[in-house]
């Protein structure tokens, strides 16, 4: 069957179905799919490419937050847009340990910002996080961003069929990797890429929930295609 392309309301809302069959889509999910499929060790693939999944789901997130989040929320900001949506719509009431309160969401998308997408897009992939008063660089620490991957047999990457389930599922459809973020002592958040994959997709459902946001979000981008 191959890639599963998300449920929406294509006839209340034609710019922002342009917007997720395009760019969100065909630019990102799409090859977070077939990214997710490697290592196929058969092949000769044998590179898992996480660091390329990160940068394109993270590059989702900013994309998601900016041109469907802040023009329907009124957020300016590429960081507060970023973090405010993670909030607001990311699944976090589904992971293990849910956070219990906006602040503790607050700091995990934080995280994510600050961590992951900010370090991958500057310090070459180091984390710059300075624990408790330590005044060294991120080379000189030696910490680097972390991933982890559920896999799937023979040390290859998911199988097609897994995927489709990842990507139909309302629920998290694995027992594994029941959070988003490893949180470590004085060390960078391990990030769980096929968790944050689902989860930013129930992200763009959740957003498209909240119909006063989405019909915002649909005006202001027919008023840049009229402009444009």
């Amino acid at each position: 069957m191959g890639y599963v392309p998300l449920p929406i309301e294509e006839t209340r809302w034609p710019q922002i179905t342009r917007f997720v069959r395009g760019p969100l889509e065909s630019l990102y999910f799409r090859d977070v799919h077939d990214l997710l499929r490697l290592p196929q060790r058969e092949a000769g693939l044998i590179g898992a490419c996480d660091f390329a999944l990160a940068r394109v789901l993270l590059s989702a997130v900013s994309t998601l937050s900016t041109a469907l989040y802040a023009t329907g929320a009124g957020d300016g900001g590429y960081h507060s847009a970023f973090c405010n949506m993670l909030v607001r719509f990311y699944p976090w009431d589904t992971e293990k340990e849910p956070p219990q309160n906006d602040a503790r969401r607050q700091a995990l998308a934080e995280v994510l910002w600050s961590e992951h997408r900010a370090a991958l897009a500057h310090p070459f992939g180091l984390w710059s996080g300075a624990p408790r008063g330590d005044t060294r660089s991120a080379r000189e620490r030696g910490y680097s961003i972390r991933y982890r991957r559920i896999g799937g047999s023979d040390g290859n990457g998911l199988s097609e069929t897994d995927l489709e389930r990842l990507e139909g599922a309302i629920d998290w459809p694995f027992e594994t990797f029941g959070e988003t973020l490893q949180i470590r002592e004085n060390a960078a958040a391990v990030l769980k890429l096929e968790r944050l994959y689902w989860g930013v997709r129930q992200t763009t459902l959740r957003l498209l929930a909240d119909w006063t946001l989405a019909d915002r979000a649909e005006a202001s981008l027919a008023r840049q295609a009229d402009a444009g």
